[in-house]
């Protein structure tokens, strides 16, 4: 928690623009711990979205225990949509049901293709990463990027 604190201080940026993303898995670690430093990480505003959702130790009982601002759908998940012998598209619309109703945001990670794209909008999603839309980007052509987009 510290060590987050004094990155954010020393880095000079506002902690509600700063978003950690946390597996299942680490989270099952040590579930109490977790919750803990969770909850003092919100508290000084940083944001966090639980990664993966869905493929780790999951226990929908801590989702009322932690301070989550974003669930993240599974790529696993959004890559079996098309495939009728499966339940994942009943999976992802149920997982976007509990985020609605807990006021979580949804991404669907791992967008390849333009009909997962159509199926995500249509269970209403709005929020999306992926290869179909960009391809991850190095740190220093990021900060070029943002450089170019601010104007400075």
């Amino acid at each position: 928690m510290q060590q987050i604190y004094d990155l954010v201080r020393l880095a000079q940026i506002q902690p509600h623009k700063l978003k950690l993303e946390v597996t299942e898995s680490i989270l099952a670690e040590n579930m109490q711990r977790s919750i803990q430093v969770l909850k003092d990480l919100s508290e000084i505003g940083v944001g966090v979205a639980l990664d993966d959702f869905g493929t780790g130790y999951s226990s929908l009982k801590h989702l009322n225990e932690l301070p989550l601002e974003q669930l993240k759908i599974d790529i696993s998940f959004i890559a079996n949509l098309d495939d009728t012998l499966n339940n994942s598209g009943d999976i992802v619309q149920s997982i976007m049901a509990i985020a609605e109703h807990m006021n979580f945001r949804v991404v669907a990670e791992g967008v390849e293709t333009e009909r997962q794209f159509e199926q995500l909008i249509e269970y209403g999603c709005h929020a999306f990463q992926g290869f179909l839309f960009d391809e991850p980007v190095p740190l220093n052509q990021l900060e070029k990027l943002a450089h170019d987009l601010s104007g400075e």
